[in-house]
């Protein structure tokens, strides 16, 4: 647990905001706190290849390039805590954090951060499938997926992303988008359309799931 009990700056969330805040408060003199409920970095540090950060004209990994931005950012002073952040209240002097696990925290001011949130379908059972067959994203986890076929939901370019991450592994990636067209960077475009593996169905949309224990299939309604 970090020394500090009161704090010049709490700062919620370890993604790349989270940790550009830090660095920069922290190289300015203040003393703050990180806090971060999974692993530093967010989202980010799942990413095969950065390819559009400056300095790496080949890209360069994301858990690579989240090292590095950590190592800057502790150089500097910025102190982090894994937990997560129940509440945020006002405080004399300031606000107070309660934090699950660990006592309060109290700062001075707080930097919000939460990093990308993914949706929820919205359909019934959801729930109950989560890590079940069902995950909101699949950065990290494509090894689980060799050989198999999945589906990844989504119009993006989150979507995109894990849909050629996981063709390196899967069978066979049906994206099943809702829109007319896909909203991701033309590269990401070209490079759906060349894999192979990766089937788009566009004016799809998932309308149920279906299983017992795990999820096995998916009800969808729109075009075929």
């Amino acid at each position: 647990m970090p020394d500090h009990r009161f704090w010049e700056a709490a700062i919620v969330g370890g993604g790349p905001a989270g940790l550009t805040a830090g660095l920069q408060l922290s190289r300015a003199g203040f003393r703050v706190i990180l806090v971060e409920r999974d692993g530093l970095g967010g989202e980010a540090r799942w990413l095969e290849s950065v390819e559009n950060y400056p300095g790496f004209p080949r890209g360069v990994a994301g858990r690579a390039l989240m090292s590095l931005w950590v190592r800057q950012a502790r150089r500097w002073g910025l102190r982090t805590l894994r937990a997560r952040v129940l509440s945020v209240a006002r405080a004399p002097g300031g606000y107070s954090l309660r934090l699950e696990p660990g006592p309060r925290l109290r700062a001075r001011s707080v930097v919000y951060c939460p990093g990308a949130v993914f949706k929820d379908l919205g359909l019934r059972g959801e729930a109950r499938f989560l890590g079940r067959g069902l995950r909101h994203a699949a950065f990290g986890r494509a090894g689980r997926w060799r050989g198999r076929t999945v589906a990844v939901a989504g119009g993006g370019e989150a979507a995109a992303h894990q849909a050629l991450a996981l063709a390196r592994q899967a069978r066979r990636v049906h994206l099943l988008c809702r829109g007319a067209r896909l909203k991701a960077h033309r590269l990401l475009l070209r490079r759906l359309q060349d894999e192979p593996r990766v089937v788009v169905s566009r004016g799809v949309r998932v309308t149920g799931l279906r299983g017992r224990r795990r999820l096995e299939a998916l009800e969808l309604a729109g075009p075929g």
